[in-house]
């Protein structure tokens, strides 16, 4: 592990591509319409085309930006070829594909995420989800690019930075964009997709840990709240619910909490009296 960190590290590695951290004039006006349409195209059906990489950048400066708040869950990615340090890792990870191994990421909150994961399996419910733990942990921030201000993952242990714009969202659905920078440089592009499977079970599975959570005695202060019966987790959804819930139940301890000490009191008074 400290071998390939050290690897990452090296200056062999870092790219002698910079681009501006505001858009040239030169790049915004040399592609055309077509052009970026169907580099668009290329990215989304994970083309093994080799692209041009300043059209790729042109593109990624024309697409909406998202919010660090707005990235979460799970998510299955391949790199574009462009000519960069990224094009032998999308040669390696399709060899792992062909395995059955899916290369991702996944965001827990925007202070933890998994820079890189190994989905192992059909990308359902039943897929293995490890963490490729030499890249260690990121952290997403709202970041100035390209003369744009959207989210980006930067790195705790190495000098790793990828900026996101939406390159295509459909209902809940999303598939970014990624720019792949080392030291600041370019080094490529990936594109991100959510796995909307994995979403629903890790969902599922955060309902069925809050409900464990709640005592027997808390629930049946749910069930009684003038909020109706929960019959569905799915209205544990509603924030509403869930702070009127909260609510009652430290109300309840609260109150049994001044029961108990109440009632030491007295029998201390009653030892005392005796």
């Amino acid at each position: 592990m400290n071998f390939v960190v050290a690897l990452w590290r090296s200056p062999y590695l870092t790219p002698s591509l910079q681009y501006n951290y505001r858009p040239g004039v030169s790049e915004l006006t040399r592609a055309s319409q077509q052009e970026l349409q169907h580099v668009k195209q290329a990215l989304l059906r994970q083309s093994i085309e080799v692209l041009d990489d300043h059209t790729i950048m042109q593109l990624f400066d024309s697409l909406p930006t998202i919010a660090a708040d707005d990235i979460n869950g799970y998510f299955v990615g391949h790199f574009a070829r462009s000519g960069n340090i990224s094009d032998w890792l999308d040669k390696v990870l399709r060899v792992f594909q062909s395995m059955g191994v899916r290369w991702g990421k996944r965001a827990r909150n925007v202070r933890i995420m998994d820079p890189g994961i190994a989905i192992i399996g059909d990308m359902h419910r039943s897929s293995v989800v490890l963490p490729l733990l030499w890249t260690g942990n990121s952290e997403l921030f709202d970041f100035s690019f390209r003369g744009k201000t959207s989210a980006a993952m930067v790195y705790d242990n190495l000098a790793i930075i990828d900026h996101f714009r939406i390159l295509q969202r459909s209902g809940r659905h999303l598939t970014l964009l990624g720019a792949f920078t080392i030291r600041q440089r370019h080094a490529g592009f990936f594109v991100l997709k959510t796995v909307d499977e994995l979403n629903d079970a890790a969902e599922g599975v955060n309902k069925i840990k809050y409900l464990q959570y709640v005592s027997d005695e808390e629930q049946e202060v749910q069930t009684e709240s003038s909020f109706g019966t929960v019959t569905e987790a799915s209205k544990l959804d509603d924030a509403s619910f869930v702070a009127g819930v909260a609510t009652k139940v430290q109300q309840k301890q609260q109150h049994k909490s001044s029961n108990g000490s109440s009632n030491g009191d007295n029998g201390h008074r009653a030892h005392k009296h005796r």
